[in-house]
């Protein structure tokens, strides 16, 4: 259901949901990110590392619940990695929120993830969830602004 209120009715922003065809534009949307995957000491994601996205669930899901997508504003625009009901029924886990580098520090980080928290509303959710590695700096910074805190803290 997340799929089907995501971006609706929003003419800027189109989801797709990421199969064959949209393997490579997500791993190439992925790879602009190199400081990212640099900071947190992964290699650039290829096309075989989004199959392998598009298969991962937490425990105790099922593929009905994860939404993997290729958003589109004016071009690929954005990866996301969406669970509804985990780690909770009422909850959504965002597994993964990658924005073009070329659209970074430009308020649509923020644009997308106010319509993220309309469809979870729309999907009965009443809170979300996210992981950020503590040396993605930016990333800490920007889910800071956009209100969420921090309510664990792993070392692996």
């Amino acid at each position: 259901m997340f799929e089907q209120v995501f971006c609706a009715g929003q003419e800027d922003w189109q989801p797709r949901p990421v199969d064959e065809r949209l393997v490579e534009p997500a791993a190439e949307l992925l790879a602009q990110n190199a400081e990212y995957f640099s900071r947190i000491g992964q290699p650039l994601p290829g096309p075989r590392d989004v199959v392998e996205d598009l298969a991962a669930l937490p425990p105790g899901m099922t593929a009905e619940s994860k939404s993997y997508l290729l958003v589109y504003h004016k071009g690929p625009a954005a990866v996301l990695d969406f669970v509804t009901g985990y780690p909770r029924p009422s909850c959504g886990f965002i597994g993964l929120f990658v924005l073009a580098k070329p659209l970074h520090r430009q308020g649509l980080g923020a644009q997308l993830l106010h319509l993220l928290e309309q469809a979870a509303r729309g999907c009965g959710l009443d809170s979300l969830r996210l992981g950020c590695y503590a040396a993605n700096l930016p990333g800490a910074a920007f889910w800071k602004k956009q209100g969420f805190a921090v309510v664990e803290e792993r070392t692996l």
